[in-house]
């Protein structure tokens, strides 16, 4: 049973159609959230995992889909991107999750690495699970009530 509130977006495994998660997000969230540099690095966040779901997961087979899953609620945005592609490596998540700006191994994340370094500062908590066939990448971010509009 869908949670109220959800809204889902089922996406063919194509990369020329990762812009349509994007477009999806930053419709969403421009309605509620007034503060587009955030709205920009939740779209940034969903459009890499989007790609990696069908780059890594699917190898770009046009046969597969990615669901993307939205939900909003005070201050709470979830975003669920999966899959039924090939598991992740959930330790490469780990790895990209750098806090520390100084930290120069944020620096060093290598190139094709970057997407998951991306999600993980964009993002105030990204977890994975993989169950019964299914990949599950969810991104939380906490929408402070100054970023939204018609909230002080």
């Amino acid at each position: 049973m869908e949670e109220p509130g959800k809204i889902k977006l089922t996406i063919p495994c194509r990369l020329d159609h990762v812009h349509l998660a994007g477009h999806a997000i930053k419709g969403v969230l421009a309605e509620t959230i007034k503060d587009s540099e955030l709205v920009f690095l939740i779209e940034l966040a969903v459009c890499e995992a989007v790609s990696n779901s069908m780059q890594h997961a699917h190898g770009c087979n046009a046969d597969c889909n990615v669901e993307v899953s939205i939900f909003l609620c005070n201050s709470e945005l979830v975003i669920e991107v999966t899959d039924t592609g090939a598991p992740f490596n959930a330790d490469l998540l780990k790895n990209k999750q750098c806090h520390d700006p100084e930290d120069a191994t944020c620096e060093k994340a290598a190139e094709g690495g970057r997407g998951i370094f991306l999600i993980c500062r964009a993002m105030d908590e990204v977890k994975y699970k993989s169950f019964a066939d299914r990949n599950i990448l969810t991104m939380r971010k906490t929408i402070k009530p100054t970023d939204r509009d018609g909230e002080p």
